[in-house]
């Protein structure tokens, strides 16, 4: 198993009915729980390795969220959450904030890891606002280069989202 087909299956997993039934739940109360996809990114990594599909993995490796080995190649991951619209507060959470704050935090920490190295970011909407769409994702990603400096770092490929825009995610590599 490749690293991409480690993408495909974080896809699968978290665009499932029963895991959009809990965002939409995190969505509906004004929540971004980055644990709670942390702990199912957990059991799905698990799951691979019972299968085969993924030599080992270990949380919580050094200053980032996941170590994980596929077919000889060792990632680490760092893992991110944004909401992307307005709070129950009425404060508008624009992509470029989520980029220049957290998402540029989640490069730091992988700075100190050797390459490959990937930020996967879970992206929603505000209760009323609309689906994320490639020119939110680009938002956020020219942010995170502009505040870390580090031009390199794209998309793995183009963010996926559910087709109620329910979800989004995206998969930054960071050179």
């Amino acid at each position: 198993m490749t690293l991409s087909l480690v993408w495909d299956s974080v896809r699968d997993h978290f665009f499932r009915p029963e895991s959009l039934e809990r965002v939409a739940l995190m969505r509906r109360f004004d929540r971004r729980k980055e644990q709670w996809f942390q702990v199912e990114l957990m059991w799905l990594l698990d799951r691979l390795t019972r299968c085969g599909q993924v030599s080992r993995w270990e949380p919580e490796h050094k200053y980032v969220d996941f170590r994980i080995d596929v077919a000889g190649l060792s990632a680490v991951v760092e893992l991110k959450t944004a909401v992307c619209g307005r709070d129950s507060k009425g404060v508008l959470w624009k992509p470029c904030q989520y980029g220049k704050g957290e998402c540029a935090e989640g490069v730091r920490q992988l700075g100190a890891a050797p390459p490959p190295r990937y930020l996967v970011v879970f992206g929603w909407p505000g209760v009323s606002d609309p689906a994320l769409t490639i020119v939110d994702w680009n938002e956020m990603l020219e942010a995170v280069r502009s505040k870390t400096a580090k031009p390199g770092i794209n998309f793995v490929r183009e963010p996926e989202r559910t087709s109620g825009g329910e979800l989004s995610v995206g998969i930054f590599q960071v050179p």
